[in-house]
C-alpha cells in the first residue's frame, strides 16, 4: 500500500513501543509508529500499526 505525504514534512521518525497486552494471557506486543515533523515544527502522526515483534522489516 502506497501513501503520499501531503504536508511539508521535514523529518520522519519511525519507532516501536513494546506494551503488555492482555488477551488470553499477558504478552508483549509492539506498537509501530511513524511521526512526521513539519517545516513549521508541528508533530503529526502519520501511521500507527500493531506489530508482532521487532524486526528489520
Amino acid at each position: 500500500m502506497e501513501t503520499s505525504i501531503e504536508d511539508n514534512i521535514k523529518y520522519i521518525y519511525l519507532d516501536g513501543l513494546n506494551l503488555p497486552v492482555k488477551r488470553f494471557a499477558i504478552s508483549k506486543e509492539s506498537l509501530l509508529m511513524a511521526i512526521g515533523i513539519t517545516t513549521d515544527g508541528y508533530h503529526k502522526i502519520l501511521a500507527v500499526q500493531l506489530g508482532d515483534r521487532e524486526s528489520a522489516s
